[in-house]
C-alpha cells in the first residue's frame, strides 16, 4: 500500500515521512522541530557544502551529517526553490545518502556474494555518480516523484543516452520476461543494469524505507 499512497504526499507530507527525517526525529527531535529546519539565510553566495543550518534545538546537533542531509531534503522537496547549483548539489547530497543507507543493509548479504558480485560499482558520469546513484537521483526529482519504475524507465534510458553512455535495452537473458540496460562506463566498458535492480532502488527511493540493496 506504501507505494500506492506515496505518489499523492504532499511534499511535507513526503519530508515527514521519509526515512532521512526518521532518523533525524529518532534523535528526540518533535514534528515542530523538524519542520523548522532551514539552511540559514546568511548561506546566500556560499558554495553548498559550506552552507550552515539553523536547527531549533540543541546546536550541537548542526554538526551531524544526518541533520544537514535531513536539511537538505526539505530545502529540495519542501522548500523547493527554482533550479540551480545549489539545488543539484542538495540531490546529489540525498542520492548519495540513501546509496549509503541501501548499501549499509545490503552489506551482510553482498559479503555472502562472490568476488564477482562485490566488485565496487563503477564511476559513470565525470562528477563520479554509480549507476546506482544515477538512478536515485533521477528518482528523487520532483517531477518524477511520483512515477512508477516502469513509467521512469524510458527516462533513465534518456537520461543515460544524454551522457553518452550509450544505453540499449535487451530481454534479460537470465529471465526471458525481463529487460535489462546495457550501458558503457566511463572506461568505455560495457556494463549493464536490469529493470528489476532499476524498479527496487525506484520503489525504495518513493517509500523512503531501508531495504537490501538488489545485486
Amino acid at each position: 500500500m506504501e507505494e500506492e499512497i506515496a505518489p499523492y504526499l504532499t511534499p511535507s507530507q513526503y519530508f515527514a515521512a521519509h526515512e532521512i527525517t526518521q532518523k533525524v526525529r529518532a534523535l528526540g527531535f518533535t514534528n515542530e522541530q523538524l519542520e523548522g529546519l532551514r539552511f540559514r539565510d546568511s548561506n546566500s553566495g556560499l558554495p553548498f557544502n559550506s552552507w550552515r543550518v539553523s536547527f531549533p534545538a540543541n546546536p550541537e546537533y548542526e554538526l551531524r551529517p544526518d541533520v544537514r542531509i535531513c536539511c537538505a531534503l526539505h530545502y529540495a522537496v519542501v522548500e523547493n526553490p527554482p533550479w540551480s547549483r545549489d539545488k543539484e548539489d542538495a540531490w546529489l547530497l540525498l542520492g548519495e545518502a540513501i546509496i549509503a543507507n541501501l548499501l549499509e543493509i545490503g552489506l551482510k548479504h553482498r559479503q555472502a556474494q562472490s568476488r564477482k558480485g562485490q566488485a565496487p560499482r563503477k564511476k559513470i558520469t565525470k562528477d563520479g555518480q554509480t549507476i546506482n546513484q544515477f538512478v536515485v537521483t533521477l528518482a528523487l526529482k520532483p517531477q518524477y516523484r511520483g512515477l512508477a519504475a516502469k513509467e521512469l524507465w524510458n527516462q533513465f534510458l534518456g537520461d543515460l543516452g544524454a551522457k553518452n553512455l550509450e544505453p540499449h535495452e535487451q530481454q534479460d537473458p537470465r529471465n526471458p520476461e525481463g529487460l535489462i540496460c546495457e550501458y558503457r562506463d566511463l572506461n568505455d566498458k560495457l556494463r549493464w543494469m536490469s529493470f528489476r535492480t532499476f524498479s527496487n532502488i525506484v520503489s525504495q527511493v518513493h517509500r523512503g524505507k531501508k531495504s537490501r540493496l538488489p545485486g
